[in-house]
């Protein structure tokens, strides 16, 4: 018969139930890595599906315009007549408190200086977003890009790697091109969990890989004509969405066009952005291309991307009433958004 010391088969006793404590917390690891991968993927796949359904808030250029300047700061002596205050007996008979008092006059001096610094930031940025509000209420079409300079409203696009550039037609109508990530930036498998909680990880199906992208690129295109038209007083914004592609015809990258849009202010307001599909939402407006991948090649179909002399604006009346209405709608708004600044009797100039 073999022996063993009490402290042994203590020792092997706890040595069983480390080794079962550690299975156990590999599997509770595996399962948090495994939820955490699925979860991250989830949310990797709804940024990419919800762009649309964030835009920066309306802003009213005519109160910009309007606003009154920021205050100037008071000088309060608080912390000095405080001490004069709580040492009045003592001042009274003449002991000597005035290094004290001297004291607690820097530090409301520094108080004061640190308000005034604040006051002159903030006025300067008053009379820059006043003399800006003023432009674009005069429809300055060059104060349309120092508008997006200041505002920053694409910041989000930014992060997932797009680029934008624009130009305005004239007063109410801006063309936008959105160079977006190509499908590089869709994950290539699909991440879910078990009945185990256990991590799944099988290939996407291609027609679930390019239905993903094409909202992807419809999403992006809403995104703009929603920021476009929240920030600066126009109506219409031809966006054109392109991908970097190579030029078959040189072997050179390129920025290849595969959706064009003219989004119009009457139509987006009419939309909800947190149910609609931003695919399908497409057949409300005036667009070339379909976000489509060749079978055959995997690579887009380019277009000829829409321009304001392709369009004829009087399409909106060729509807009927209803359209007719939407167009008398448009041009009220548009007249009482140019009669505001001065509908008060108030001149920019008398400020």
């Amino acid at each position: 018969m073999r022996f063993e010391p009490p402290e042994l088969r203590e020792a092997l006793k706890r040595q069983k139930e480390l080794t079962k404590m550690l299975k156990e917390v590999s599997k509770i690891e595996e399962r948090q890595r495994a939820k955490l991968e699925t979860e991250a993927y989830e949310t990797e796949i709804a940024v990419l599906l919800s762009v649309h359904q964030q835009t920066s808030p309306p802003v009213d250029w005519g109160s910009l315009a309007f606003a009154l300047p920021p205050h100037a700061p008071i000088f309060y002596a608080r912390n000095y007549l405080a001490e004069k205050l709580g040492n009045f007996s003592a001042l009274k008979e003449g002991e000597g408190i005035q290094e004290a008092l001297a004291e607690k006059w820097k530090v409301d001096e520094g108080d004061y200086h640190s308000r005034y610094d604040k006051y002159q930031e903030d006025h300067a940025e008053w009379l820059r977003l006043r003399g800006l509000a003023l432009r674009i209420l005069q429809a300055d079409t060059e104060a349309y890009g120092e508008a997006l300079q200041v505002f920053q409203p694409f910041s989000e696009l930014a992060e997932l790697g797009a680029e934008l550039t624009f130009k305005a037609h004239d007063r109410n109508k801006i063309r936008c091109n959105l160079l977006i990530n190509g499908l590089g930036i869709i994950p290539s498998e699909v991440k879910s969990l078990t009945a185990a909680g256990k991590l799944s990880v099988k290939a996407m199906p291609k027609g679930r890989f390019h239905e993903i992208y094409q909202d992807y690129a419809c999403a992006c295109c809403l995104r703009i004509g929603r920021e476009m038209l929240a920030l600066l007083p126009v109506d219409y914004v031809l966006t054109t969405i392109q991908v970097a592609a190579t030029a078959p015809s040189t072997g050179n990258p390129t920025e290849l066009p595969i959706l064009s849009a003219l989004l119009d202010r009457s139509t987006m307001e009419q939309l909800n952005f947190t149910q609609l599909d931003p695919s399908d939402s497409m057949v409300s407006f005036i667009t070339r291309g379909d976000v489509k991948v060749s079978k055959k090649t995997g690579t887009f179909a380019g277009i000829t991307p829409l321009t304001y002399d392709d369009l004829s604006f009087d399409h909106t009346r060729e509807g009927g009433i209803e359209s007719l209405r939407k167009r008398v709608g448009e041009i009220r708004t548009r007249f009482q958004r140019t009669l505001k600044p001065t509908k008060a009797g108030i001149e920019p100039d008398n400020f």
